[in-house]
C-alpha cells in the first residue's frame, strides 16, 4: 500500500517534514488556534464576491478572475492587478487591501499550493480580515497538511 505522505529517500533511509520543521524553516506558528477551512461562504458574507469585495476592494463578478470551481482566485490576477501602489494619498483601507492581496499571492504561490498552480481558495482571504488576529493562528499546521496533500 503506498503512503501518502511525502518524503525525502536518502541514502540513510526517508525522511519527512514535521512539524518542528515547519516552525524552524519557515518561521510559522504551529501552538495557537489552527487555520481549518472556512465554511463554504463565511456568515459575514452573503457570499465570497461580497468578501473580496470588501477585502480586497474589487468587484471580482465581472472580471473573470475565478478559478474553475468558482471558489478560488487566480494568482495571476493578485500579481497584475495588486502588484504596484502608489502609497502616497492612500487611506488605510486601500493599504490594507493591498496588504492582503499580497499575502494571498504569498500563499497561492510558495505556501499552500494548488494543482493548477496559479489558484488560491478565496476561503484564505476571510483569515486576512484582521491583521492581528491573523498573525496568532497556527499557519504551520495548514501549511504541512496542504503540501502532504
Amino acid at each position: 500500500m503506498a503512503s501518502r505522505n511525502k518524503y525525502f529517500s536518502l541514502l540513510q533511509g526517508e525522511m519527512t517534514i514535521t512539524l518542528q520543521d515547519v516552525l524552524c524553516i519557515l518561521g510559522l506558528r504551529i501552538d495557537r488556534e489552527p487555520v481549518v477551512a472556512a465554511p463554504l461562504i463565511p456568515t459575514r458574507w452573503p457570499s465570497y464576491l461580497d468578501m473580496c469585495q470588501e477585502l480586497l476592494g474589487v468587484d471580482i463578478l465581472n472580471l473573470n478572475v475565478l478559478g474553475q470551481p468558482k471558489t478560488c482566485l487566480q494568482l495571476t490576477f493578485l500579481r497584475d492587478t495588486f502588484s504596484q501602489m502608489n502609497l502616497h494619498g492612500q487611506n488605510m483601507h486601500i493599504v490594507h487591501c493591498y496588504t492582503r492581496a499580497y499575502v494571498m499571492y504569498l500563499l497561492g504561490k510558495s505556501l499552500i499550493l494548488d494543482t493548477s498552480g496559479n489558484e488560491i481558495h478565496i476561503q484564505y482571504l476571510g483569515f486576512l480580515e484582521d491583521f492581528n488576529a491573523c498573525g496568532k493562528l497556527s499557519w504551520g499546521n495548514a501549511v504541512l497538511s496542504l503540501s502532504a496533500v
